[in-house]
């Protein structure tokens, strides 16, 4: 999922424009839940939202998710319920921390491409939150990658 970024060096217009964008996102989020739910198939909402195929899979767990909770909730059996509730919990950490290495990965690419735009390395950290050491092993990792296709 784009991750909408608002920094303080925008002006106002530019986080309008960014507020404007988020917006969409979450609309197009709404309509793809909508859609799973529904029974389309990921490639036809991937089509109609813009969204990733990825984002949309992400999506169609989180409700699987749900719908589960919910059957387990019904039948309640307390121990049932316990344990459910663990494997949730592991479910759940394991999918926040592919969604934090993800972002970690777009933001390393995002950098990468500031440093290719010869972007000021202070505007970088404050851009990305990665520190000095960070970018500068990004900046060592793109010169040996131009050094190979020369």
């Amino acid at each position: 999922m784009e991750k909408v970024i608002i920094n303080p060096e925008m002006t106002l217009d530019e986080v309008r424009e960014q507020a404007i964008k988020e917006g969409k996102l979450k609309g197009k989020m709404e309509v793809a839940k909508n859609m799973l739910l529904l029974d389309l198939d990921i490639d036809t909402i991937v089509r109609a939202t813009g969204l990733r195929f990825n984002d949309i899979e992400f999506l169609k767990k989180q409700l699987k998710l749900r719908e589960k909770a919910a059957h387990a909730l019904e039948d309640a059996n307390p121990r049932e319920v316990d344990k459910m509730i663990t494997n949730l919990e592991i479910v759940l950490n394991e999918m926040e921390e592919n969604a934090l290495l993800k972002g970690k990965m777009d933001k390393l690419e995002i950098t990468k491409n500031l440093l290719l735009l010869n972007v000021n390395t202070d505007i970088i950290i404050k851009a990305t939150g990665l520190t000095a050491d960070e970018i500068e092993s990004l900046k060592k990792e793109i010169h040996g990658a131009r050094h190979l296709t020369y």
